[in-house]
């Protein structure tokens, strides 16, 4: 059984003394505009620990002076790494999915515009933002024309450089359609069995930076279509939601939409945002409307992901079939996808980085 490390210490860590927990809690705040709540305590006594045991420190009061110090300076982004929540999943709160498909592309092709800037701003460990990409390469083809592309953000370096490598565990695709899976990952073997690799075909979409959401000015040269913002305004109070989603809007294009948690309601900004249902926004006063959102038949509707298993699944049943030893092998005799010529030129969002430089787009 794992150790519990809370307030009132244990093996791992010492007592975090309610004084501890309040400096902890407002410097948090005054950084990253995450409002911790009071019953969060045992919460970040139990991941400050470790840095504790790291520096040989005694109290959260000592490490926390060593934060505010910059001794060293790359421990206030270890602080924030920390207490930062990372909870993703592959094709997470699908449906929101089903309307960048049904509802976002239609109305943008109906407008004769191919041309789609999406930014998730907060990426996690890279789930959404591959959804995104596969999202995209499925319905808005570069054969056909199209010129999309995804700004993948988040505050915490540590799960940012994971969704850049864009590496999991077999286990955690569970939710992705068979079909999707063999199409745009490749399946580890020898050293990486149990692994999946997304494919140069998702990779080119997505450009990976380090934004902090209450910094100003955001380092941004667009104005997207979409964005996602999913289960990350719970964690502000409101006067930072309101600053955060007002500068969403001024990042919007007039027509754009916005994506929010499933928990998360913003109807007193009914004068900015309004509500589409199913925490899905548009910018009031758009002078496009939305088309209905297109019924597709059973055959062609993205197919039910399979319960996850219990156990490791037999990677053959996934449609990833094993042709090497030591490496990402293709799921597939052919070859991979070659990169669009309608790149963006100069303008286009440069190579992913983790490091913190302007993302532009043509």
């Amino acid at each position: 059984m794992a150790q519990r490390h809370d307030s009132e210490g244990s093996p791992n860590g010492p007592a975090m003394r309610e004084e501890e927990f309040a400096a902890i809690r407002q410097y948090l705040y005054d950084e990253t505009g995450i409002s911790l709540s009071a019953g969060k305590r045992d919460m970040a006594c139990s991941r400050l620990a470790k840095r504790l045991r790291h520096f040989g420190l005694n109290s959260y009061s000592a490490y926390l002076r060593k934060v505010q110090d910059g001794d060293p300076p790359t421990e206030r982004q270890e602080f924030i790494n920390c207490l930062t929540t990372n909870k993703t999943d592959f094709f997470r709160e699908p449906h929101h999915f089903d309307f960048l498909r049904d509802t976002v592309i239609p109305q943008l092709r109906a407008s004769g515009r191919k041309r789609l800037r999406l930014w998730c701003a907060a990426s996690s460990t890279g789930e959404e933002p591959y959804t995104l990409a596969m999202t995209l390469r499925e319905h808005c083809p570069a054969s056909e024309g199209w010129d999309a592309r995804i700004l993948a953000s988040d505050i915490d370096t540590s799960v940012l450089a994971h969704a850049e490598r864009g590496v999991y565990d077999l286990d955690r695709a569970g939710d992705i359609p068979p079909a999707m899976l063999h199409k745009y990952f490749l399946r580890g073997t020898g050293a990486k069995a149990g692994k999946i690799s997304a494919r140069p075909e998702l990779r080119e979409l997505l450009t990976f930076r380090q934004i902090n959401l209450i910094e100003e000015p955001w380092p941004i040269r667009a104005q997207f279509d979409v964005i996602f913002c999913r289960n990350v305004v719970i964690y502000f109070d409101r006067d930072t939601q309101h600053k955060l989603l007002t500068r969403f809007a001024a990042q919007l294009d007039p027509n754009g939409f916005l994506f929010l948690g499933h928990s998360e309601n913003i109807h007193w900004l009914a004068d900015t945002f309004a509500p589409l249902g199913s925490t899905v926004y548009k910018m009031r006063g758009g002078t496009d409307t939305p088309p209905p959102a297109r019924t597709l038949p059973r055959s062609a509707a993205r197919p039910e992901a399979a319960p996850r298993p219990a156990r490791r699944p037999r990677l053959r049943s996934r449609g990833l079939r094993k042709t090497s030893t030591t490496s990402f092998s293709a799921t597939s005799r052919r070859r991979a996808a070659r990169p669009s010529s309608r790149r963006c030129s100069a303008r286009a969002w440069p190579r992913a980085s983790t490091t913190r430089k302007r993302a532009s787009v043509g």
